[in-house]
């Protein structure tokens, strides 16, 4: 039973606290929610729970009259002992309230919280009460859902009485709950604006794969980075290697070829570009009055501009000398690659042994090349040459969407932070043991995008995943993890 210095002593008191509890509920009528519905889904609940202990209710006949407290004593006493409310006491002694009679909002107000302030089984009268009431003003509504279903409501304060309460969440908890919500809300929309439904295509999705094990020299791309950087700048120097030889062969004169001496023999010398232009533009300058044709001086300027466009490769020079030490500068094996990779389809460049198949059949040419682009005796194999020019293929494809693709990526990644901090503080509140606040029913925002990718890009079988939002990747050495990318 209650005692004296638990119970509250005044009405003002238990109008203030009342008063208190009318906020959400007025939200929701102005938002339209049906007032008949938001009382059905309070009292339902609560009924049931009253059936776990009383099986059933007061009955409607005997809602009328006035009760005490000494008579709410004996009404529980009795139905605990017969189980029946029927003769427990007098007819016209137990109150009802009236939908169509109540005087004011006040008058309930004091009715109800008074019951409250008495025991659980008058707490059960008025509940019952309250599922029958229809009130017609939106204000007297508000104020009898929000005491009956509020977060100090009659719900819970039932609830805590027959041993079903639960914990409240800290407010410096929901504080940091509320911080993290902001956050990810703002940079999901920003990763929204970003997503592209290309980014969800095989073909892309193979890309990024592959990009993710070169990052991370993961199984068969461990340390082949460099190799594919330098294929890649030869694939695009080729228009330029192919000019510089055939103007080479074409114009034999003196000068022409003490010009091209002198040009060899700086690239040999591996100055940066700056000065490496300003040398051959000199040199250019001291030759052409000598030069006796116009034609002759027009193809020193073009071969001139030929070496100043590789300049801007930090790789190009390098393998231009590399092809002329080894007598390759025909560049024949570098065009047949070009014309390879340039010749597959979509089906073709998913499936690895497809390309294995076509590397095969040209793999002189790769075998010609291996040196200049710093293949180890061990790495010379169909099956890696095959893998440089799938994702190089690839490269060509999405190179510009999977830059979109990495900015997405940072921001899931600034994104997985307060995510974590959402996740936890819900891992450590569950439904089961906490009152949870409206926003823990939602979804996080951003979480569908991040499921998305983190699903696509996971090895279903193995269960590695080929993306980082933010997780701690696994320190174990590629032969630890045991790792391949299955195509």
């Amino acid at each position: 039973m209650p005692t004296p210095e638990n119970k509250s002593t005044t009405p003002n008191g238990k109008n203030s606290e009342t008063r208190q509890l009318l906020s959400p509920i007025r939200e929701k009528l102005k938002k339209g929610v049906n007032p008949n519905q938001i009382i059905q889904e309070t009292v339902n609940p609560l009924n049931e729970k009253m059936k776990e202990r009383y099986e059933g209710v007061v009955p409607g006949a005997e809602l009328n009259g006035t009760l005490n407290k000494f008579q709410s004593d004996k009404l529980i006493q009795h139905y605990d002992k017969y189980g029946t409310f029927d003769g427990a006491l007098p007819n016209g002694t137990i109150p009802k309230i009236k939908s169509a009679t109540v005087g004011t909002v006040s008058d309930t107000e004091n009715t109800l919280t008074n019951y409250l302030n008495d025991y659980s089984g008058v707490i059960a009268i008025v509940v019952f009460g309250v599922g029958l009431v229809w009130l017609k003003a939106a204000d007297a509504h508000l104020k009898v859902y929000e005491l009956v279903a509020g977060e100090e409501g009659l719900y819970r304060k039932f609830l805590e009485k027959i041993g079903q309460g639960k914990e409240t969440i800290s407010d410096s908890n929901l504080f940091l709950y509320n911080k993290a919500l902001k956050e990810v809300e703002g940079l999901a929309k920003l990763a929204l604006r970003i997503d592209n439904e290309k980014f969800g295509q095989r073909e892309f999705l193979l890309f990024a794969k592959i990009q993710f094990c070169l990052s991370n020299n993961i199984g068969e791309y461990d340390g082949l980075q460099g190799n594919i950087d330098l294929l890649q700048a030869a694939l695009q120097a080729q228009s330029s290697y192919i000019t510089i030889h055939q103007i080479e062969l074409s114009s034999q004169g003196s000068k022409q070829q003490e010009f091209y001496h002198y040009t060899y023999t700086q690239l040999q010398e591996d100055p940066d570009a700056q000065y490496l232009r300003i040398n051959i533009q000199n040199k250019l300058a001291e030759v052409l009055p000598q030069v006796k044709t116009e034609e002759g001086r027009t193809t020193l300027e073009a071969y001139t501009k030929a070496i100043s466009e590789l300049a801007d490769s930090p790789f190009a020079l390098k393998l231009l000398v590399k092809f002329k030490a080894l007598h390759l500068d025909d560049f024949s094996n570098l065009r047949r690659i070009s014309e390879l990779i340039n010749s597959l389809n979509g089906k073709e460049v998913e499936d690895l042994k497809t390309v294995t198949y076509l590397v095969m059949a040209n793999y002189d040419d790769f075998e010609a090349i291996a040196e200049i682009i710093g293949l180890t005796e061990k790495k010379r194999s169909p099956d890696i040459y095959a893998r440089m020019i799938q994702y190089i293929a690839l490269i060509y494809r999405y190179q510009d969407s999977f830059n979109k693709f990495q900015q997405l990526i940072q921001v899931m990644r600034q994104w997985y932070k307060p995510y974590r901090v959402m996740q936890e503080i819900r891992r450590e509140h569950r439904p089961e043991t906490h009152w949870q606040p409206k926003d823990f029913e939602r979804e996080i925002p951003g979480l569908a995008l991040y499921s998305k990718y983190k699903d696509s890009l996971t090895d279903q079988k193995t269960g590695y995943s080929y993306i980082d939002f933010g997780e701690e990747l696994e320190n174990l050495t590629t032969q630890e993890q045991g790792l391949t990318l299955k195509q």
